[in-house]
């Protein structure tokens, strides 16, 4: 189960449905109410909490990420290694000005059935939108040059990272935050 990346495709391909992710997890909520977590796990888990906060100052996290010591500490204490880096410019500097990033619910919601059929959502994800914003911003201009409408909606946690590593309490309540929107 160690080597699990909780993508699903087995239980797609088995003939019976066993969900290898959905077992993991429970199996690992139930061994942590017995043995204590390691620090990793509570890192994974929140890193949709605090990665928004990051990206706030994204150049001044990458330098203290990117500093040998940081590195040892994550290394030896957390046990993660090559910590990825924040994008920069961020998703929010590079779509400024751009109508996809200043579209409200309200709006959506008097859209005529014309502007419906030519308009795209784009629901971020934490790795694209924070991670990799370049992707995000690449899409949006392909979307409009292809004649669509993209709307970016705000970025809100969908708790993979809490139900990977076990965190089931927490992870009912994250989509249920998300749902309100």
């Amino acid at each position: 189960m160690s080597g699990c990346l909780a993508c699903k495709a087995c239980s797609t391909q088995c003939p019976i449905k066993i969900d290898v992710p959905e077992f993991r997890s429970r199996f690992l909520q139930l061994y942590h109410t017995r043995y204590l977590r390691p620090l990793r796990d509570h890192v994974v888990a929140s890193v949709e909490s605090y990665a928004p906060l990051m990206a706030r100052a994204p150049k001044t996290f990458n330098f203290f990420m990117s500093q040998p010591w940081v590195q040892s500490l994550s290394r030896r204490h957390i046990g993660m290694v090559d910590l990825p880096m924040l994008s920069t410019p961020t998703l929010q500097q590079q779509l400024v000005g751009h109508r996809s990033a200043n579209v409200t619910l309200e709006q959506l919601e008097r859209y005529s059935d014309e502007q419906r059929a030519k308009t795209v959502l784009v629901v971020q994800d934490l790795f694209t939108s924070y991670y990799d914003a370049q992707v995000v911003a690449d899409f949006i201009k392909l979307a409009d040059k292809l004649g669509f409408e993209p709307v970016v909606l705000p970025f809100s946690p969908n708790g993979k990272a809490q139900h990977i590593k076990g965190f089931l309490q927490r992870f009912a309540r994250t989509p249920a935050k998300r749902l309100s929107f």
